[in-house]
């Protein structure tokens, strides 16, 4: 409610106009509009976004390569945020009215996407601090070359992981990679790529990433 004064000011609110006297002067502002409390499922939006982000900065140097742009050398964490946002994060109900909880499926998180076919992983197998894989060598899809390179990404759980490049060629069919935790307690994916060929067309430098399991 507002009031005019004998002077002819006015002080009080009409409508979502608010009057006041400064300095003797007359002033009107709008009124400030109260924030809306954000709903239980903007709120678990919100919560799944910082649960994958936080997960994915531990990863970034993996997906620096896995995911680049070319033409924006930028986009990559962008990229890969909005995949794994919508595929890799395990949305866990609360009860009626709660936000739930949310866990990344470590399993589907992609660290690289793009048309290289990954070759069949034919051995994994740790003996002491190193992890020794062997693949199918068969060229397959006219995407792959015999120089595509492996690239393998470890990670702990507590701290940023671990990226180890150049680690084989398609061609070799094997690679040792060296290892530095206990055993049971290092999560491990590998990709292809080669940066070699096709221009600008990043998806065809890279394979999608797989996921090999704790190790």
């Amino acid at each position: 409610m507002a009031i005019i004064h004998s002077n002819g000011l006015i002080t009080g609110t009409v409508g979502n106009k608010v009057f006041y006297v400064l300095k003797g002067k007359q002033v009107i502002r709008t009124k400030r509009r109260e924030p809306s409390k954000p709903t239980t499922r903007q709120q678990a939006s919100n919560e799944k976004l910082k649960v994958i982000s936080k997960f994915l900065c531990m990863l970034k140097e993996a997906m620096r390569q896995g995911w680049a742009d070319p033409e924006d050398s930028s986009a990559y964490y962008n990229s890969a945020l909005s995949y794994n946002y919508k595929n890799a994060v395990t949305e866990i109900p609360g009860k009626e009215g709660e936000r739930p909880d949310f866990k990344i499926n470590l399993p589907e998180v992609l660290l690289s996407k793009g048309r290289i076919e990954h070759p069949e992983i034919n051995k994994i197998e740790r003996k002491d601090n190193n992890l020794y894989l062997e693949w199918d060598t068969t060229l397959g899809s006219k995407t792959n070359r015999p120089n595509d390179s492996l690239t393998v990404c470890i990670w702990n759980e507590t701290g940023p992981a671990i990226v180890h490049y150049g680690m084989g060629f398609r061609q070799t069919g094997k690679a040792v990679i060296k290892l530095e935790g206990e055993p049971d307690s290092l999560h491990v994916w590998a990709y292809f790529h080669n940066i070699t060929r096709f221009g600008n067309d990043n998806e065809a430098r890279v394979s999608k990433s797989v996921y090999l399991g704790k190790w």
